[in-house]
């Protein structure tokens, strides 16, 4: 009977954790995962096409998805954000972009949120 115990036990504590982490994304209707502004885009590693992004989220856990445009390398940044209240601070996010996909890295980007072309600073 105690081997029983165990797994039930454990069983719950599962739906307890699975409940609260949907809490978590319901339950803070001041809270949206939208698409956000590049500010600056940054070479870091020439070798590895890796660029810093400064994009328009505060601790928000940004992510890029990019593609070769006809013109332009366009990325787009989605990030968490409060509705109500701007952000008081921008977040970092490095991208590596495969080589086989761009050629050569190119000096512009799109931003597909804004449309603007954001230029991509050399160096460091």
């Amino acid at each position: 009977m105690k081997s029983l115990w165990l797994p039930i036990a454990s069983f719950v504590a599962g739906a307890l954790l699975m409940l609260a982490g949907l809490w978590v994304v319901v339950g803070y209707p001041d809270v949206e995962h939208v698409s956000v502004r590049i500010y600056e885009a940054r070479l870091l590693d020439a070798e590895t096409h890796s660029v810093g992004l400064l994009v328009g989220s505060c601790n928000g856990a940004p992510r890029a998805t990019s593609l070769r445009g006809p013109e332009y390398l366009e990325v787009e940044v989605t990030a968490f954000r409060f509705k109500r209240h701007q952000d008081d601070c921008q977040d970092f996010l490095e991208v590596s972009f495969r080589q086989s996909d761009l050629g050569p890295l190119p000096a512009e980007l799109l931003d597909t949120h804004t449309g603007e072309v954001v230029e991509i600073r050399g160096g460091r």
